[in-house]
């Protein structure tokens, strides 16, 4: 993270944009574009409002007419150049993400504490949506500082978090040294995890996905209240690594020996193996599991049918999603209280969609909404099947997805408005 400080006023009255700032970031995008072809990274812009991204449009829109070359080299990359405001960047990444506060003192020397989205009721979620972009280095371009930022005048969490951000982003963990006897004005001490992240956020230290955490102060009271917010790359923290079962491989035995009366130990045995192991678990899965160690791979009829006198036997704990599919679960577990869900550790280990139970892929739908807070069904699709490693989204994977969009609605975890998916809480 690199905070680069501007010279230049907030336009507050009329245009409600940061000219310099925006000029700042052009120039930027025009150096990075320049570079040799083997050492550029993949460029975004994120803003907070939509008239500055207008604005970073319009100048970098009059670089490119001076100078064709840049235009079509940036066309033909394998990540072209965005530039979009908090609004809209949900599920974006790129390399390098360069940023536009915007807000600022005014040709006065005033600061305003209205900061858009920030300032309603989510808003230190929206703060994590745009500063989470990066892959590599994020570049915070601002005309205001941490101190220009008086608490006491607001109660918004997103103003607050925005202080914290701007603080951490000017003086990196320092910001965070608690004196003995703390001010309202002074960040309290950062949680414990930030001592393990380099401030700087130099791309040496990350290998996949780190996670930054600053505190952000409230005022109650006369007292500071922390808050942590974390500051993190796309992966999800919340997943557990999904571990497929692989039963013992039953000697000598036939298609008949599988459908005998005496097989129904054996059978009952390696249900509960495989639900130990993977619960929850589709029912079409665990049958495959069963049989895979039987050496039959053909779920006819009459196979169909000895599993379910078997199951019924059982009275196992399972549960339907809306279309039917039967789910089975560990006696111990109570689905209703299930908030995980699994990715594979490795490519051999990575189950079919339609393997996926619907409740899991509900709870990664509300864990991308949890910082997304918002998005267009079609893009969280994505960014789900993202999070589940499948490579391609089309077929059986946007079937599995979109089954847990409607699994996640049905919970009261999220909402559908207007082509879009809103988290609830």
């Amino acid at each position: 993270m690199h905070y680069v400080p501007v010279q230049g006023v907030y336009d507050r009255g009329k245009t409600r944009q940061n000219r310099a700032e925006a000029e700042a970031i052009v120039r930027e995008m025009v150096r990075l574009l320049s570079l040799p072809e083997r050492e550029r990274k993949s460029i975004g812009g994120v803003t907070f409002s939509s008239v500055q991204q207008t604005l970073i449009e319009d100048l970098l829109n009059e670089e490119f007419a001076r100078n064709p070359a840049l235009e079509e080299g940036n066309n033909k990359a394998a990540e072209p150049l965005f530039i979009k405001n908090l609004e809209n960047v949900q599920g974006d990444e790129r390399d390098i993400i360069l940023f536009s506060v915007c807000y600022g003192p005014d040709d006065s020397g005033q600061v305003s504490l209205n900061f858009g989205p920030l300032n309603r009721e989510g808003g230190w979620r929206r703060l994590n949506v745009a500063v989470s972009r990066a892959r590599y280095l994020m570049k915070i371009y601002a005309t205001l500082r941490a101190d220009q930022i008086d608490l006491s005048r607001t109660r918004s969490e997103g103003v607050a978090g925005l202080k914290a951000f701007l603080a951490f982003a000017e003086k990196g963990k320092v910001a965070f040294i608690t004196p003995d006897a703390p001010s309202r004005e002074t960040p309290v001490a950062p949680a414990p995890i930030a001592e393990t992240v380099a401030p700087e956020y130099q791309t040496a230290n990350l290998e996949k996905e780190e996670t930054i955490v600053y505190n952000k102060v409230a005022t109650a009271n006369e007292q500071p209240v922390p808050y942590s917010v974390a500051v993190s790359t796309n992966q999800s923290s919340a997943y557990s690594v999904y571990k497929p079962a692989a039963l013992p491989v039953v000697p000598k035995v036939t298609y008949e020996d599988f459908l005998a009366y005496g097989s129904t130990q054996t059978l009952m045995q390696q249900i509960r193996q495989v639900i130990d192991i993977e619960a929850p678990i589709t029912q079409n899965l665990l049958c495959r599991r069963v049989l895979a160690a039987w050496g039959v791979s053909w779920l006819g009829t009459r196979i169909q049918s000895r599993f379910e006198q078997v199951f019924s036997a059982m009275q196992l704990n399972s549960t339907q999603d809306q279309e039917g599919n039967t789910c089975f679960w560990k006696e111990e577990q109570i689905p209703e209280a299930y908030t995980d869900f699994r990715v594979p550790g490795s490519e051999a280990e990575r189950r079919n969609a339609e393997d996926l139970p619907a409740r899991e892929v509900a709870n990664a739908i509300q864990e991308i909404l949890a910082t997304q807070i918002s998005m267009p069904e079609d893009d969280l699709v994505r960014e789900a099947a993202k999070l589940f490693q499948y490579g391609r989204v089309g077929g059986n994977v946007e079937t599995a997805m979109r089954r847990g969009v409607r699994e996640a609605i049905q919970q009261g975890k999220v909402k559908g408005e207007n082509g879009r998916v809103v988290f609830m809480g």
